[in-house]
């Protein structure tokens, strides 16, 4: 896993634990993780923007902090 994907999934478990449970529970987490990694890299990766921080950049390019809601779940999927 790369630093940029445990940064997501850090700031993910901290923020919105439960929204990472519901993800997990419906197999979902790891799909929409490596979507997040795809975009902050390409993000990072953008040139002519070395003078922005990282935040910057997110701001600049609608990056959402915070995971995709999770597919719903039938109470007896729980």
């Amino acid at each position: 896993m790369s630093d940029t994907a445990i940064e997501i999934a850090n700031r993910w478990a901290l923020g919105w634990p439960q929204t990472v449970k519901d993800l997990i529970t419906t197999g979902e987490y790891l799909e929409a993780l490596k979507a997040q990694e795809r975009e902050e890299i390409r993000v990072k990766l953008e040139p002519g923007l070395s003078h922005l921080s990282s935040w910057e950049k997110a701001q600049e390019y609608g990056l959402c902090q915070h995971p995709p809601a999770a597919s719903v779940m039938e109470d007896s999927d729980r």
